[in-house]
């Protein structure tokens, strides 16, 4: 009996544990043109068996142009007019099948249709789920904190810069402000000057004045002096 178990369950675990497990992911698409779009799939074997005879086989909604395969395995491609079939002997436990294709479609998606079969088992999509709403809640604080934190640098950074701008405003206004003062002061002793000067031009006029008349009176008398000596 107990034999019997044992082997059930060793039966069990190898159709259950050590299998195949392919999986295909396809990427999204990049235009090269209007109308030509390439793309890349990957199947991998994410279980603990090899997978034998392994087959892939995309369909496209426009006509394939060309391909690549990054593979250390033999690959035979068979490519129809919007058909791109890869058949491998196998696909190690861990290994990756990448696939580029380059296809003329006009569609957002040129991919219709993905299989992936082996001996074993017959491979499902592996879609790459996003990580919004599993964002551990200390994450979220973190970030709330981190944001809080920079919303307050920058504040303070702002307040720094307006007082800098304020204080050198002050600073050049009151500048400006001693510089006209200076300005005033010298305007003031110009004209404090200037008429200073025009004073002394007056007086200088009137003294050559009242030296013309005495050279005249001068002139006068000797020319009385002259008659009366005759």
């Amino acid at each position: 009996m107990g034999v019997i178990v044992g082997v059930l369950l060793s039966a069990y675990i190898t159709h259950s544990y050590y299998v195949p497990v392919l999986t295909y992911q396809k990427f999204q698409p990049y235009k090269l043109s209007d109308k030509e779009q390439i793309t890349m799939i990957i199947v991998a074997n994410e279980g603990r068996s090899v997978a034998t005879n392994l087959r892939i086989i995309i369909e496209a909604t426009g006509e394939v142009k060309d391909y690549r395969i990054d593979s250390i395995e033999e690959t035979i491609p068979t490519r129809d007019t919007n058909t791109l079939t890869l058949e491998s002997k196998r696909l190690l436990q861990g290994m990756k099948r990448e696939v580029c294709i380059r296809i003329l479609a006009t569609e957002l998606d040129p991919i219709r249709k993905i299989s992936v079969m082996s001996d074993q088992v017959v491979g499902e999509e592996k879609i790459v789920q996003s990580a919004q709403g599993d964002i551990p809640a200390i994450l979220v604080l973190l970030v709330i904190v981190l944001i809080l934190i920079l919303f307050v640098v920058y504040d303070r950074t702002q307040r720094r810069s307006l007082d800098l701008a304020n204080k050198r405003w002050y600073d050049s206004y009151s500048k400006q402000i001693e510089a006209s003062r200076g300005l005033r002061l010298i305007q003031g002793e110009l004209n404090r000057t200037k008429a200073q000067l025009q004073k002394a031009n007056k007086e200088l006029r009137k003294y050559t004045s009242d030296f013309d008349q005495i050279v005249i009176e001068r002139d006068e008398l000797k020319k009385r002096l002259a008659k009366s000596s005759s």
